[in-house]
């Protein structure tokens, strides 16, 4: 035989009522808890807050992706370095401030006349001005554009005044 596992006496703790279910007046009374239920789904404004929010971040990250692509397109457009023979370049001799633009445009001032490729920086530096562009005797400027250092390979852009 089993014997109950509490054999305290509780009797003298007061007594808890008895709660009655609450019947909800969308309810009638004789409902099974089995039954659906007819409660509305509750609609949470939260969840459309976090979506506006995320379509503008989305938005703001296109927007500047967009502009950042449309300044390393100019920027790779107007790149002295990647002219060819007929190209103009605005700026003045410095090949710093050089750009590679229209040649109808306005401030256009030189115009490629040839190139020299596969020059080293040292060896530019030693040949002789009218040396490095004898093939194009209208060459006013010749400037090099290349990898840094001494031993930089680069190319050779002899520039005519256009006009």
């Amino acid at each position: 035989m089993t014997e109950p596992l509490d054999q305290t006496d509780h009797s003298d703790y007061p007594a808890v009522p008895a709660v009655e279910p609450a019947v909800s007046d969308d309810e009638p009374a004789d409902r099974s808890p089995l039954a659906p239920s007819r409660r509305r789904r509750v609609r949470h404004p939260g969840r459309w807050v976090l979506a506006g929010l995320l379509s503008v971040l989305v938005a703001a990250g296109l927007a500047v992706t967009g502009w950042l692509g449309w300044d390393l397109l100019e920027t790779f457009r107007q790149d002295p370095a990647r002219a060819t023979v007929g190209d103009c370049l605005a700026g003045a001799g410095d090949p710093g401030e050089l750009r590679r633009v229209s040649c109808d445009a306005g401030d256009a001032t030189w115009q490629v006349a040839g190139t020299e490729p596969d020059l080293t920086w040292s060896d530019f530096q030693a040949i002789p001005d009218e040396h490095l562009c004898a093939g194009h005797p209208d060459t006013e400027l010749a400037v090099w554009y290349g990898d840094n250092g001494a031993d930089g390979v680069g190319d050779v852009f002899c520039l005519e005044p256009l006009g």
